[in-house]
């Protein structure tokens, strides 16, 4: 009996690693909407946005129980900022918008993991 316990706990642990060492599908597109909402935004505005939806993201734990998402997310935040003043702002708006359905994928692999 003990055995078997240990077994099925190994086999969850390794199921949970598995899901967190997965790839991010690096194809993730944003919604039209997701778009437009940001290109109504100031430049600063915009960064401000996406970098305080990474922020609450850190805060639900997104970093232990979608890593890679959130790894990802920061990357796109990083990424914005740099091209601030750089770019035009409909790439600003597409790249902050692409961080957020990121983001958004990776709080449904959280609700996911969680559960």
């Amino acid at each position: 009996m003990y055995i078997n316990n240990i077994s099925a706990t190994a086999l969850a642990l390794a199921v949970l690693l598995a899901g967190c060492a997965a790839p991010v599908a690096t194809n993730i597109q944003p919604s039209a909407a997701s778009v437009s909402k940001y290109r109504e935004m100031s430049d600063i505005d915009l960064v401000a946005a996406l970098e305080k939806n990474v922020n609450a993201a850190k805060a639900a734990g997104m970093p232990f129980l979608a890593p890679n998402y959130f790894k990802e997310a920061s990357a796109v935040l990083s990424d914005t900022r740099n091209q601030l003043g750089n770019q035009p702002k409909s790439v600003l708006a597409q790249s902050a918008a692409r961080g957020d359905a990121i983001l958004n994928k990776g709080r449904a692999v959280m609700d996911i993991v969680k559960y």
